[in-house]
């Protein structure tokens, strides 16, 4: 996505006529990492968040396997993919960095995963999921 670019994020897009975000977000997945969502246990959404730099309303859809799919990145999607084992997650703590954009300067919180500063949109719903696994515990 060129709103985007270089940024690390969670497969994702826009849904397509008639399709809900659990359906677009299954497609996605396919699409961006090449392998079939039809393992996956579809277990719920958290709440959508807006993403001001992309005008869109991100609903963040969960899913969980058995075990890890067999991974076939879309490289003209793709250009690393990072993992964050469950336990590093759960120890992330959000930290401030300056963000440069143009002429404009400002402070966003974040997280870095495998020397990758990872923020916005993606590090919310990061938080979002470390709080509330934290409240099924």
């Amino acid at each position: 996505m060129s709103d985007h670019a270089g940024q690390v994020s969670f497969p994702g897009g826009r849904c397509q006529q008639g399709e809900t975000a659990q359906q677009a977000a299954c497609r996605e997945y396919t699409e961006e990492l090449g392998c079939s969502s039809d393992s996956m246990e579809l277990i719920g959404s958290m709440p959508s968040l807006y993403v001001y730099a992309s005008h869109h309303q991100v609903v963040p859809v969960l899913s969980v396997g058995d075990e890890l799919p067999d991974i076939r990145p879309n490289v003209h999607e793709v250009e690393k993919l990072l993992w964050l084992p469950f336990e590093q997650l759960m120890q992330l703590k959000p930290q401030a960095r300056t963000i440069q954009r143009n002429a404009i300067q400002y402070e966003a919180s974040g997280f870095w995963i495998e020397g990758h500063w990872v923020w916005g949109a993606t590090a919310m719903m990061l938080e979002a999921l470390k709080l509330r696994l934290e409240r099924l515990a």
